[in-house]
C-alpha cells in the first residue's frame, strides 16, 4: 500500500471514529438537557440554518415522516426549545426558530461545556493548522452532502 493510500485509510478510520464519538457526545448532551438525540439534532440544525426552516425541510433533513416531525416540533415547542413563527414571504406558511429556553442557565452551561472542550482540544494547534482542519472538514461535509443529494444547509 502506498504512503498516500495508508494516510487516506488512516484518515477515513479516524473520521469514522470521530463521528461515532460525536454521536455519543450528542446523546450525552441530549440527556443532560432532557431531550432525545433527534431533538438535539433538530435544534442544532434550526439554530445554524442560514435561511428560514420549514417543517418540510426539517423532515427531509432528519429523514422522518411529516407526522413524526409535527410531534417533534410540538414536543420541543411545549418545552420552549423551539417555536413556530410566521413565514416572512408566505402568509400561510410557518418557519421554525429556536425558542427562549435555549437561554436557560442549565442549557447554556451544557453548551459552554462543549465549547470549552473544543477549545481545550484545539489549543495546541496553530492558526495555519486549524485552517487545514477547516479545509478538510468542509471538503468532507461537501462530499457527504453531495452523496446524499442535498446541500449541508438545505
Amino acid at each position: 500500500m502506498s504512503s498516500q493510500r495508508t494516510i487516506e485509510t488512516g484518515t477515513a478510520d479516524l473520521t469514522q471514529k470521530l463521528l461515532l464519538e460525536v454521536q455519543r457526545f450528542d446523546r450525552q448532551t441530549a440527556d443532560q438537557i432532557g431531550i432525545n438525540a433527534t431533538d438535539l439534532l433538530c435544534l442544532v440544525w434550526v439554530e445554524r440554518a442560514e435561511q428560514p426552516v420549514s417543517a418540510k425541510a426539517l423532515a427531509g433533513f432528519l429523514g422522518i415522516s411529516s407526522g413524526s416531525t409535527t410531534a417533534l416540533i410540538d414536543r420541543l415547542e411545549k418545552r420552549k426549545l423551539l417555536q413556530r413563527a410566521p413565514h416572512p414571504t408566505d402568509r400561510r406558511g410557518i418557519t421554525l426558530q429556536v425558542g427562549p429556553a435555549l437561554g436557560h442557565p442549565d442549557i447554556v452551561a451544557v453548551r459552554m461545556q462543549y465549547r470549552n472542550l473544543m477549545a481545550q482540544a484545539w489549543s495546541g494547534f496553530s492558526e495555519a493548522e486549524l485552517m487545514v482542519v477547516q479545509r478538510f472538514l468542509l471538503a468532507t461535509i461537501a462530499a457527504m452532502a453531495e452523496q446524499i443529494g442535498s446541500s449541508p444547509e438545505a
